[in-house]
Order: C-alpha cells, then structure tokens, then sequence
C-alpha cells in the first residue's frame, strides 16, 4: 500500500522552492549538464546560509522535525 506523499509537510521541498524561486527560476540553459551543474552551485550557496537552513524547519506546518 502506498502512503500518501504531502510536500507541504516535507523541509526538503523548501529547499527546492527556494532554489527554483530564488536561484534557478528563469534561468535558461541548454543541457542537462548546465542544468545539475547550476542545481549544485545553488545548493552548495544555499550550504553556507545556515540561517536560512533553519529558518526552513522554523515553518509551522514543518515544526514536527524539530521536535
């Protein structure tokens, strides 16, 4: 039996969010390869903003990591 998946409840789905919002968005790139390789300079940025990091599981509806 497969279990229900709810992103909203997921932190990893925050991170993604922020990437594609704030680092990818509408970048244009031709290759697969451009693509991972801009994907892992942002989450390598994203790496180093520890504050930012914990903002993301600071989120109500994510608070049940945490505790």
């Amino acid at each position: 039996m497969a279990l229900p998946y709810s992103p909203e409840l997921n932190p990893d789905e925050l991170v993604w969010n922020h990437v594609k919002t704030h680092r990818l968005g509408r970048t244009v790139v031709k290759t697969k390869e451009a693509l991972a390789t801009r994907a892992r300079s942002a989450l390598r940025s994203l790496q180093k903003s520890t504050d930012l990091i914990k903002r993301f599981f600071h989120e109500s509806h994510v608070q049940y990591v945490i505790t």
